[in-house]
């Protein structure tokens, strides 16, 4: 188990594939096509190069350039209708697993997470996330761009007692595990530590020391 000693963060490489109902062929895509990107957004296409990128704007937010790589980000063709569907639910007929984080869900209502009604096991989740973005970016990626499996628990006995979330997690280069403990100290819940095991590896990153502890202090 390797211990990671928050080094900056390096930046990363685009998209894993994500779907495979997807065109692989860029000349598919003509200027003005709808299309959903590897953030789930659906975009109009402004710009298709003889690489295999594609360019275009988000039909959510107005952001771009909205670029990915037509055969590795596992972009798909919408229609017209399909972008309003999109539009006011969500991604629709994934034949994968992940979704957009809690904190880039765009439709109503939005999905009640449920791990913990007070609120701190949440806490932590969202604490480890932002951790991982800012100091797992040379493993993960620049961007985290999805989630499924998340789970909590805690034992709250008083001080000393454990509470634990995990969850899945899939960056812009590599996917894996989270595994974030904590311990209550007074009436707060500090990390200690953020394990993250990135698909196909053995050996766990492990985040810890200061800098995790003062990214999560549920109360």
């Amino acid at each position: 188990m390797r211990t990671h000693n928050n080094r900056l963060p390096l930046r990363g490489v685009c998209c894993v594939s994500v779907a495979s109902n997807v065109s692989l062929h860029m000349d598919t895509f003509q200027l003005g096509d709808y299309y959903e990107d590897c953030s789930f957004h659906p975009c109009l296409c402004t710009a298709v190069d003889g690489q295999g990128g594609i360019s275009g704007i988000s039909l959510i937010d107005g952001s771009s350039p909205r670029s990915c790589d037509i055969s590795h980000c596992g972009v798909r063709k919408l229609t017209l209708d399909e972008v309003m569907l999109w539009k006011k639910k969500g991604p629709q007929n994934l034949d994968h697993p992940w979704t957009p984080l809690p904190d880039k869900q765009w439709w109503w209502p939005q999905p009640v997470e449920g791990l913990n009604p007070a609120g701190a096991l949440e806490f932590l989740f969202e604490s480890s996330l932002n951790y991982l973005r800012n100091f797992a970016r040379s493993e993960l990626g620049d961007e985290i761009v999805g989630w499924y499996a998340a789970a909590g628990s805690f034992n709250d006995a008083g001080v000393g007692s454990p509470a634990e979330v995990s969850y899945q997690v899939r960056g812009s280069a590599a996917r894996g595990s989270v595994r974030v403990e904590a311990v209550k100290e007074g009436r707060l819940w500090p990390i200690q530590r953020i394990l993250l095991t990135l698909d196909g590896q053995n050996e766990s990153l492990v985040f810890e020391g200061e800098k995790v502890r003062g990214c999560g202090r549920a109360g």
